[in-house]
């Protein structure tokens, strides 16, 4: 065991004890920290599929639905209902001008996090990203390609920058495959009613 893995263990150790000995929510995000870190710490790095050389994930993948491009756009930028597409939120909702994400985090908690429109052009695609200061640094886009009057290419990219350390964490939470799994849900459902 090299002394980075090492070092990633025993300063996990700390923090779940820390985190054990303390009450609320500070002391299980702590213990959380330290679960994240000794899992970490124990398991061989490997390159991790969607993960840039900057260390962030970074997930895209398409959907042809057998749909009208306008129906889909109008479901599709209605934020709450993008937890039918992507199935690590929990709830997406506004809450005065801003737009609130909550989703789940490794180790059973969940995260919250404000985003903001970055651009948004009518019918063609739309993006957001994380409010400074949110709990997560998230940003996203939906593309529409209206392939004939019945039917729209979907093209889904998101992004995560999260610490090296809760990488190895996420690996099972946020992958092509998962996001594949994700859209193909997506289109059963949106295709069936």
């Amino acid at each position: 065991m090299n002394t980075r893995r090492i070092l990633k263990v025993a300063g996990g150790a700390l923090l779940a004890v820390v985190g054990l000995q303390q009450k609320g929510k500070r002391g299980l995000a702590l213990a959380g920290l330290g679960g994240a870190l000794i899992y970490n710490g124990l398991r061989e790095q490997e390159d991790l599929p969607g993960v840039t050389s900057s260390g962030d994930i970074y997930l895209e993948d398409s959907v042809v639905l057998q749909k009208p491009l306008s129906e889909v756009y109008i479901q599709l930028r209605n934020f709450p209902s993008l937890p039918q597409i992507l199935t690590h939120l929990d709830k997406v909702e506004f809450r005065g001008e801003g737009i609130f994400f909550k989703g789940q985090v490794p180790l059973g908690m969940l995260a919250e996090w404000e985003i903001e429109m970055v651009f948004d052009d009518h019918q063609e695609r739309f993006g957001w990203r994380s409010k400074p200061g949110s709990m997560l640094d998230h940003a996203g886009s939906l593309t529409f390609q209206k392939i004939d009057e019945n039917t729209t290419r979907v093209h889904v990219a998101v992004s995560y920058k999260l610490p090296r350390e809760l990488m190895g964490v996420w690996k099972d939470q946020l992958t092509p495959e998962r996001l594949r799994a994700d859209l193909e849900a997506y289109k059963r459902k949106v295709e069936r009613v």
